[in-house]
């Protein structure tokens, strides 16, 4: 009799062999198996929290491999604790040009010497942020000529490739160093003077007082606009006054001034017909005469009369204002 055939067995054994193909295809597909990997370790002094095995490993931007695995070692002798993580880096992703440099070329992987070159021109690996949302992390490796090599593994189944401190990882190296319970203290002791500054009694009072003294330099600048006001009206009152008496008197300035000059005019008149009258007489005088010495000082008197008289018109015609104001000056 013959035994009866399992579908459940049968449809178990194809979706397997499915599996498996599919595995193999890609598997092969991705070439993995076919690629020149090279991995080295690197020490990051700091945590790794967020760096997990199959991490992106880039050298400026571009992946050329990932993290193959992240260790813990106690140091019995030291008693200290190391965290190496094993990169694997794909040689296929690097392309090198130019000069023959040992263990590079078409289808060559590295050799520790030419990682060693690498290093002494600045190839170290450092820790980024690969996203702010996951907090997960990727080993960046980059060329910093002016740092310095420090390794942390000694000997060994890898090559080490020394590190450095990214960007946030100095950022909270150095926010560690904050001493945070006393600046938490500081705010509270500052919270708690502001709240007691708040509530006192003094400033109560203080505000009150400032109240009150804005008040009263209110009221004043108001009692100030208001005799300002006034002050200006008499101001300007004094003037029109001032303007009006001004014209009034250049009224009456100008005929006095011109009368003035008149009889000026009949003076020096008067006092040429005496200076000719006192020479006639001077004439008819005997030379030892005595009246003749009364009568010469007479007439410089009456002469320097005259020139006082020219004088004073003169002026007048320059500056008829001089007879309010006075004489501001030799005309």
């Amino acid at each position: 009799m013959s035994r009866k055939f399992s579908p459940t067995l049968l449809g178990a054994f194809v979706t397997g062999a499915v599996i498996l193909a599919l595995g193999a295809l890609a598997l092969f597909g991705s070439g993995w198996l076919r690629k020149d990997v090279r991995v080295n370790v690197v020490y990051f002094s700091g945590s790794v929290k967020g760096l997990t095995i199959g991490a992106p490993v880039m050298f400026r931007g571009v992946t050329i491999g990932q993290v193959k695995d992240i260790r813990v070692i106690f140091d019995t002798r030291e008693l200290t604790f190391r965290i190496p993580v094993l990169i694997e880096t794909d040689m296929e992703r690097i392309q090198a040009v130019g000069a023959d440099q040992p263990g590079t070329g078409p289808g060559q992987g590295a050799t520790d010497a030419f990682i060693d070159l690498l290093v002494k021109r600045g190839l170290r690996a450092q820790l980024q942020m690969l996203s702010l949302v996951t907090g997960q992390l990727f080993v960046q490796l980059d060329i910093f000529p002016e740092s310095e090599a420090h390794f942390v593994g000694k000997g060994g189944d890898y090559q080490e490739i020394p590190t450095v401190l990214s960007s946030f990882e100095e950022v909270s190296k150095t926010l560690e160093q904050i001493p945070l319970d006393q600046l938490v203290q500081k705010v509270v002791t500052t919270l708690d003077g502001l709240e007691n500054l708040v509530n006192s009694p003094e400033l109560g009072e203080s505000v009150r007082t400032l109240n009150e003294t804005l008040q009263a330099v209110q009221k004043l600048s108001g009692q100030v606009d208001a005799n300002f006001a006034r002050m200006v009206g008499d101001v300007s009152t004094t003037m029109a006054s001032v303007a009006t008496l001004a014209e009034h008197l250049d009224a009456e300035l100008v005929p006095v001034s011109r009368e003035l000059r008149g009889t000026l005019a009949v003076a020096r008149g008067a006092f040429g017909q005496a200076e000719s009258a006192l020479a006639g007489l001077d004439s008819t005088l005997a030379p030892q005469a005595p009246e003749r010495a009364a009568l010469r000082q007479a007439l410089q008197e009456l002469t320097d009369a005259a020139r006082a008289v020219r004088i004073l018109a003169e002026a007048l015609e320059l500056q008829p204002e001089m007879l309010l104001k006075g004489r501001q000056g030799t005309p």
